[in-house]
Parts: structure tokens; C-alpha cells; sequence
């Protein structure tokens, strides 16, 4: 019989834990746009807000993972994953009730679990944090400068190494280039695709680049926040065949399409995917691509409000 008083025991238990948050808030990082736009799916934040709440999440996971690896204030930490993982579990129950079998993205999306799975997880957790005990393992002469570090190092290293998009968009959105893309070719295709009256959200993407997925999950997660979708374009190049597994893989509603030539769709995207084209009475108004695209900026645009970055 296991003894779970034994010291030996409480280090095992307490590596265990303290390494599950680490790794899950590192493997969110790594697919951190993912996990955003998860997050953002869920219709109950903004874009900006999601791109905040998954970076904060992940900070808390890292935060609580190193204090509890490294018995720094143990006691405290022991009880903030108690009352984090029951709060997760009550959650993905939510989840599973509502009959959502999508990846939770707890391990990002490299070990994927739906609801279930990730409810069965956190259950073996919570048994490996009662058996883990409360007394620390080992204790540091100076745990105000230790905690003081793991918290600096955990808030700020998701956002230095990912910064959230409206970070990005201040820093490097800019319109200058629309009058590269405005001419004949851009007014020929405005008119054949019949974009010459309205509104529209034009996008432009491959269908085997990773990002263009990334971009029409985004786009489409807008549009049902929205309900705009009579307003967004998908103009495609690539194999009509890989269609099917493009709306797969990137989560997004089935928008109205049209395919385009290679040559012709480089010549009116300016050679990048994905690229998108805010088109109003078939001018050219605004120009993003996949982390300057927001929105915010789509909502001003659809309402006739001046664009402001």
C-alpha cells in the first residue's frame, strides 16, 4: 500500500502537477492563435479581450505550475489548482452538455482532448494534488524574491514572445500600400465578382497555407459575432479538391467563393496570403492581413464609422 504521507510521495505527486500546468501553458503558447480564437468562439469576448484572457491563463498556469514544482508557498498554490480545476471541470461538464466534441485546447493542439477526456484529466489531477499533501517538499531560504521572479517571468513571457494582435496593430498597421493594389486589374475584379455594390470583406487565401486557415476561423468567428456573413467574400487559388478539407481544418462557416487563377490571384493580392480587402461601392478602402485584421475594424467599417487604429 502506498503511503501518502511519505515524502518520496509528495515530491512525485507534486512534480507531476507542478509539470502538467508548465507544459500545458507552454503547448498553449506554442499554438497560442489557436487558443484565441477558441476562446473568441465561445461568443462570450471580444477578439481583444480573447487575445488578453489567453495569454493571462496561460501566465496562470505557468505561475502555478513553477510554484508548485518548486514548493514556493505550496499552501496557497494547492489551493488556487484545487479551485482553478473545479472551476475548469464545471466548464467542460457545460461544454459536454451543450454536445461539444471540439478540442478544449488544455495541451494546445498538440494533444488534443474534448470535454470528456479533459474532465476525466483534471478528475486524476485533483486525486494527484489531494495525495501530494500539504507540507512542503523542500523550502527556499528566500521565497519573496522567487515568487517575485516566477510571477514577472510568467506574466510577461507570453506577450514578449506573442504579442497579442492590437499590440501588433499599433506597431506595424499602416494603408499606405492601398494605392500599390488600386487600378484597372483591382476595378476588372470588383465588377466580375460583383462587389461593385455594397459592402464587403474580401479574403484572399490559399488553400494549403496554415495561416489562411488560422485567418478564416478568425474571419468566421467575427462574422458570427456579427452576423455579418452576407458581407464576407472568400476568393480562393489551389486545388478545388482540398476545398473540403480547408472548411474542415479551419473550423470556418461555408462564406460564398469563387476560385481564381494563380496569376490572376497574385497579381490582385499583391502576392500574400492571407490578405484582406475592406471594398465599399468597389473602392478599395482598407487593406489587412491576418494579425492586423480585427473586430472592431469590421464592425466600423459595416457601420459607416471612420476606421481609427
Amino acid at each position: 500500500m502506498i503511503n501518502y504521507k511519505s515524502q518520496t510521495v509528495n515530491v512525485v505527486f507534486s512534480f507531476l502537477i507542478g509539470l502538467t500546468f508548465i507544459v500545458s501553458a507552454v503547448l498553449k503558447l506554442i499554438s497560442v492563435d489557436l487558443f484565441e480564437l477558441y476562446i473568441y468562439s465561445l461568443q462570450l469576448f471580444s477578439f481583444t479581450i480573447s487575445t488578453i484572457i489567453a495569454r493571462l491563463i496561460i501566465s496562470f498556469e505557468f505561475i502555478l505550475g513553477f510554484l508548485y514544482l518548486l514548493s514556493v508557498y505550496k499552501k496557497f498554490a494547492r489551493k488556487t489548482i484545487i479551485v482553478t480545476l473545479v472551476l475548469f471541470t464545471f466548464f467542460l461538464i457545460f461544454e459536454f452538455i451543450k454536445g461539444s466534441n471540439e478540442n478544449c485546447n488544455c495541451f494546445g493542439e498538440f494533444i488534443k482532448l474534448n470535454p470528456l477526456q479533459s474532465i476525466l484529466k483534471n478528475l486524476i489531477l485533483l486525486a494527484f494534488v489531494l495525495m501530494s499533501g500539504k507540507s512542503p517538499h523542500f523550502k527556499f531560504k528566500h521565497e519573496i524574491p522567487v515568487f517575485i521572479g516566477i510571477l514577472i517571468l510568467g506574466l510577461f513571457t507570453p506577450s514578449i514572445i506573442s504579442p497579442p494582435d492590437f499590440i501588433y496593430n499599433a506597431i506595424y498597421t499602416s494603408n499606405s500600400e492601398i494605392e500599390i493594389y488600386t487600378g484597372p486589374r483591382l476595378a476588372h475584379f470588383v465588377k466580375n465578382a460583383r462587389l461593385d455594390k455594397g459592402k464587403y470583406v474580401v479574403c484572399f487565401f490559399s488553400l494549403k497555407c496554415k495561416y489562411c486557415k488560422l485567418a478564416a476561423h478568425k474571419i468566421s468567428a467575427i462574422a458570427n459575432r456579427l452576423n455579418c456573413k452576407e458581407n464576407i467574400r472568400y476568393i480562393f487559388y489551389g486545388n478545388k479538391n482540398d476545398l473540403e478539407k480547408f472548411w474542415k481544418d479551419s473550423k470556418s462557416n461555408m462564406m460564398k467563393y469563387q476560385f481564381l487563377e494563380p496569376n490572376i490571384f497574385f497579381r490582385i493580392s499583391g502576392g500574400r496570403v492571407p490578405v484582406f480587402f475592406l471594398i465599399n461601392s468597389g473602392k478599395l478602402q482598407e487593406i489587412y492581413g491576418y494579425r492586423t485584421i480585427s473586430e472592431k475594424n469590421v464592425s466600423k467599417f459595416l457601420t459607416n464609422q471612420n476606421i481609427t487604429k
